[in-house]
């Protein structure tokens, strides 16, 4: 919410005696320049807007303590990690997969021009080796995969981006890849995200491959459910590595899963966000009743609104 008559919702229904919850999942106040959502969120009446909001707000839903730390609102904090049912995943049946090429995968949108190009040169190193590999890319391309595309057409497919449910029906049981990759530069942006796309790759049954730096060095040890890379030569490594070792590529799935059964799990997790929530609305209740804070005057204005 990066608008001020937004924000005035908000403060008229708080008058009224409501419980506010402010639910945010990205460090808005460090957006790259590069990043195409730096138009709105790099403004200053936008970045103003949102500081009030979460200032406003009685608690804030983030998915990670570090994005918490970011927005400044560790005492507020109620830390929803993202998480997937894995009673019902678990079930799913493996893909058949006849392929002769190895496939590495990548999904994600235009606002990763510079993470993807960290990657570049160790795909196009084991393209120059290796006539048995391809890439697959979902979603909306960045400038800089239009350009490998047309340098590798025959070795790079494009799949578009789709609904939310059908996205992860197609990741559990059609994705046709061998290898996910992650990408990230090293920014302050970047650090406050979350491992969303490792569970995705987890859900599909891809070993992972990411940068070095949080998320993904908060969740995952390397070498144990993913590899993580600093450099290009690690990437290569990395990427050759797992192109050479389809044991080793089960190994990493395996574990990536049971650590998302244990610590992305939707019904554990929704169980402690829901105790979370009541504990919260008691809280604020019990507190604004010795504050005997007189909204008579603006229930009116919130039942209206």
């Amino acid at each position: 919410m990066f608008d001020f008559e937004q924000y005035y919702v908000l403060e008229s229904l708080k008058r009224a005696g409501k419980v506010i919850i402010y639910e945010i999942d990205d460090d808005v106040f460090n957006v790259e320049a590069h990043n195409p959502a730096a138009v709105i969120f790099n403004r200053f009446d936008a970045q103003l807007c949102i500081q009030h909001c979460l200032h406003l707000a009685d608690a804030v839903i983030v998915t990670t303590e570090r994005l918490a730390k970011a927005l400044d609102v560790e005492d507020k904090a109620i830390i929803y990690p993202n998480s997937l049912d894995w009673a019902t995943i678990f079930a799913a049946k493996a893909k058949d997969n006849t392929r002769i090429k190895t496939r590495l995968f990548w999904s994600g949108s235009n606002t990763h021009n510079e993470d993807f190009q960290v990657c570049i040169p160790a795909i196009e190193r084991i393209f120059a080796e290796r006539e048995d590999i391809e890439l697959l890319v979902m979603g909306s391309l960045p400038p800089v995969l239009f350009e490998m595309r047309e340098k590798y057409s025959y070795r790079s497919l494009v799949c578009p981006g789709m609904h939310t449910e059908a996205y992860f029906n197609y990741m559990q049981f059609h994705l046709d890849a061998d290898i996910g990759l992650i990408p990230l530069t090293d920014t302050i942006f970047n650090h406050s995200k979350s491992t969303c796309k490792g569970l995705e790759y987890t859900l599909a049954r891809l070993p992972i491959i990411a940068s070095s730096y949080p998320p993904y060095s908060d969740v995952y040890e390397n070498k144990v459910d993913a590899l993580l890379c600093n450099n290009e030569e690690e990437w290569y490594q990395s990427i050759k590595l797992l192109l050479e070792n389809k044991k080793m590529r089960d190994e990493l799935v395996n574990k990536a899963r049971k650590k998302a059964a244990d610590k992305f799990n939707l019904r554990l997790n929704a169980s402690e966000f829901g105790k979370s929530i009541a504990t919260l609305g008691k809280n604020v209740i019990a507190s604004r009743s010795l504050q005997k804070i007189d909204h008579s005057n603006n229930l009116e204005v919130a039942q209206n609104l």
